[in-house]
């Protein structure tokens, strides 16, 4: 296992790999990964096995896995979609706990894959104060939703006010993990 949080090497006995998307998308909702990724409870096998296989063909150039194998066989992995100036991590999935290896893998490989990619900044999702101490400072997160019935989308949006503001305020008081000169 890692000796602390981040060491620069794998958990012993696990092989840390980077692989191109494109050709082991189709494979990660199917039995080789067994349900690696399988994001949701409602999805069935055949949704997952579908995304997938799509998201390998049209956008497999613009996905990096980064997979956790033991004897050959996958263990954990963390799928990120590469944009034009970063790398937006946006699934984990893993079929045992071993500590530090959620880190690893969507922490620390993404950090470096994003050096040596020159993209400006990893994008690690929403939510988690555990992130700033792993130098991933909080900014704001957008996404467009249309909401089709009226009273629904109005008590969405009443609860959004508040949440902008307590989002804002949150990153205003961030303290990053690295010391002032």
């Amino acid at each position: 296992m890692l000796g602390g949080d981040h060491d620069g090497a794998g958990p012993e006995g696990f092989d840390l790999l980077l692989r191109n998307a494109a050709q082991y998308l189709p494979e990660c909702g199917g039995s080789r990964f067994g349900g690696l990724l399988d994001f949701s409870p409602r999805a069935t096998s055949e949704i997952v096995r579908k995304f997938f296989q799509l998201l390998g063909e049209r956008m497999g150039d613009k996905c990096v896995l980064f997979l956790a194998e033991e004897d050959g066989h996958p263990l954990a992995c963390a799928l990120n979609l590469i944009g034009s100036e970063a790398l937006y991590g946006r699934y984990w999935g893993r079929v045992a706990d071993v500590p530090f290896l959620h880190f690893e893998l969507c922490y620390y490989r993404a950090i470096d894959y994003a050096i040596e990619h020159k993209l400006a900044w990893v994008e690690a999702g929403a939510q988690g104060e555990h992130k700033v101490s792993r130098g991933y400072l909080p900014r704001p997160i957008y996404s467009g939703h249309w909401i089709a019935d009226p009273n629904f989308r109005a008590g969405v949006s009443r609860f959004l006010e508040s949440e902008r503001r307590e989002v804002a305020a949150d990153i205003a008081a961030a303290d990053g993990p690295f010391k002032e000169k």
